[in-house]
């Protein structure tokens, strides 16, 4: 019991350092163009945190956001279990429960397709 206690502060620590930014990857868009695949999940970001991302890859260009999407999923964990024999009778039981967020933006920098939202940042 003691290894999954360590294991799970491990595993908080690490979801921990990893929600405190908005990662980005290089993408190419259906026109041929490249674009910007900003993902910013997690309990401690907000779309805000997907768009100055965008504002820091594209600058003074401003930027057209392509497609966003989101969403939210419940989950609920319980590990644990019961031992008994004819001396004794132990048990642990630990839950777990809470949402996932998740949330991503595809933006193209300096687009001016009058389709989309254009943002100056």
């Amino acid at each position: 019991m003691r290894n999954f206690n360590r294991n799970m502060n491990i595993v908080s620590f690490g979801v921990f350092i990893l929600s405190g930014c908005a990662l980005a990857t290089d993408t190419y868009l259906p026109d041929g163009s490249k674009g910007y695949s900003i993902s910013c999940s997690g309990a401690a970001l907000t779309y805000a945190t997907c768009l100055e991302k965008a504002g820091d890859l594209c600058g003074s260009q401003g930027y057209s956001i392509v497609n966003s999407d989101g969403s939210v999923t419940p989950y609920n964990q319980i590990q644990g279990g019961f031992n008994a024999n004819s001396n004794a009778a132990s048990g642990e039981f630990f839950g777990n429960s809470g949402v996932i967020k998740s949330r991503s933006i595809i933006v193209k920098c300096g687009s001016s397709n009058s389709t989309h939202r254009k943002f100056k940042y």
